[in-house]
């Protein structure tokens, strides 16, 4: 369980990460409070993420518009050599690249799994219907809808339609 930043805490912290006079290839991690695996820490009564800020004192750029991206796909990372600003886009294509993208099983809400993602495709292949899909499944018609024309599931979507089992009447 991580402790939460005293005040006093980030302010030592960056000073210690200042005394760092040559690039450090290794990953930093934030010792204290993390939300959803990222390094937090509260000024001015206001929550911020530290990756953040440190690549926005590093860089002297907000960054507005702009994620603060972690080239090494460790969200408690505070390096800020292993930080960049990028695009919502090239976020999300890092996270694929690092394998930290939540989709499919790995998001908290998921009520499928890829191997029922697969028999969807195969039962619809064979003639089941979206509405009896749905009832077997525990989801709703529209949800079998987006699986089948690859809006939902679309990480395995090309597999699924090269292994013979896909191709349905919906588009994507």
């Amino acid at each position: 369980m991580s402790r939460r930043a005293k005040p006093g805490h980030v302010q030592t912290f960056v000073e210690l990460l200042q005394t760092i006079s040559h690039p450090v290839e290794q990953c930093i991690e934030w010792p204290y409070g993390k939300s959803k695996g990222y390094g937090k820490f509260t000024l001015g009564g206001k929550w911020h993420s530290v990756h953040r800020y440190l690549l926005q004192m590093a860089t002297g750029q907000s960054g507005e518009g702009l994620d603060a991206c972690h080239n090494c796909g460790n969200q408690a990372c505070v390096n800020v050599s292993h930080l960049r600003w990028d695009t919502r886009k090239g976020n999300a294509a890092d996270r694929k690249i690092h394998g930290t993208e939540t989709c499919g099983e790995k998001h908290g809400a998921a009520k499928l799994t890829e191997a029922k993602v697969r028999e969807i495709h195969r039962l619809s292949s064979e003639g089941c219907t979206s509405f009896d899909l749905a009832a077997r499944f525990g989801v709703s018609s529209v949800q079998i809808n987006n699986v089948l024309a690859g809006r939902q599931w679309h990480h395995i979507y090309q597999d699924v339609l090269q292994s013979g089992h896909g191709g349905t009447a919906f588009s994507k």
